[in-house]
């Protein structure tokens, strides 16, 4: 029964508009989120994020992301490198590799704007003979789509306090496997904000409040977080839309970050699949000389 519900997801994702995947933790991957993200943290940052969707069907929704941010001063500007790779089953797979660029506009001695830009390159495999293998080969041999996209990001932040926005897909490539089928890839609008409030005079602990819309086509997402830092313990409770509730634990220090979160299912979904595991591993190069000598975000919100 889980292999059949599978199927009918996919089969209509595949015949609709695609929507990009999103994630639990979507500050820590930042760059996914907001290219604009690229060089706003104080160290260089070597990150892994992993997401599984709903574990217990045969073939669930499994991505990863392997990225990399810098700000190099003499530039006064920010790179970042992420590459992404979503599966859908046996069915539907992509990979992609993005770069971004955003420079640096002090507007004071504490606010921060980075406009950014970023290009990417996406490989798109649909194999829907996992559906019917029987006979469907005959009508629909496996397939592989390949383009350049763009997207673009505005940030304004400061030490405790960001807002954002980015548009996905700015020229909406299209993603048809076959010639009678367009299917242009829609654009996707993210605006995103998150306080840090310090709960002591050391500034080691915080609590942190977030706010994250997504919007791409007729699909809306809400997320509100509400997070606390504890010393080196991160703990985050996360309401997604009337379609789950997430729960978040992880540890940090100046050199690694690692997390884990769990998505409880609250919709009608939930007798049917499980929830979603992610799991997030950071490691920061820090270094006096390569130091972000602008003032950093600080990366409380997850």
């Amino acid at each position: 029964m889980n292999k059949i519900f599978f199927c009918a997801l996919v089969f209509i994702a595949i015949k609709s508009f695609a929507q990009d995947p999103t994630f639990t933790q979507y500050y820590s991957s930042g760059l996914q989120m907001n290219p604009a993200f690229a060089g706003a943290y104080a160290n260089p940052a070597l990150s892994f994020l992993y997401r599984s969707q709903w574990p217990s069907l045969s073939g669930n929704f499994i991505d990863y992301t392997v990225s990399y941010n810098h700000y190099i001063n003499k530039l006064k500007s920010g790179f970042g490198l992420y590459y992404m790779n979503e599966t859908e089953g046996d069915i539907y797979k992509t990979q992609s590799y993005h770069f971004d660029f955003s420079p640096s506009i002090s507007l004071d001695s504490n606010w921060v704007l980075k406009p950014a830009l970023e290009v990417a390159h996406y490989r798109k495999h649909a194999d829907l003979a996992a559906l019917y293998p029987y006979y469907i080969h005959t009508i629909f041999p496996p397939s592989e789509k390949e383009y350049i996209d763009f997207s673009a990001g505005l940030l304004l932040y400061k030490k405790y306090f960001d807002f954002g926005f980015a548009v996905h897909h700015l020229l909406e490539p299209d993603e048809r496997f076959f010639a009678y089928n367009e299917s242009p890839l829609p654009r996707r609008y993210i605006a995103h904000t998150s306080g840090n409030i310090p709960l002591n005079k050391k500034e080691s602990s915080f609590l942190s409040l977030g706010i994250h819309f997504i919007k791409q086509q007729n699909f809306r997402q809400l997320r509100l977080n509400v997070a606390a830092k504890l010393y080196m313990i991160l703990l985050q409770v996360g309401y997604y839309n009337k379609d789950s509730i997430s729960l978040m634990a992880g540890i940090t220090n100046k050199q690694f970050r690692i997390s884990y979160s769990y998505d409880i299912t609250t919709s009608k979904l939930r007798n049917a699949a499980a929830g979603s595991h992610e799991f997030f591993v950071s490691f920061f190069i820090v270094n006096e000389k390569i130091k972000n000598k602008k003032p950093a975000l600080n990366r409380v919100a997850f």
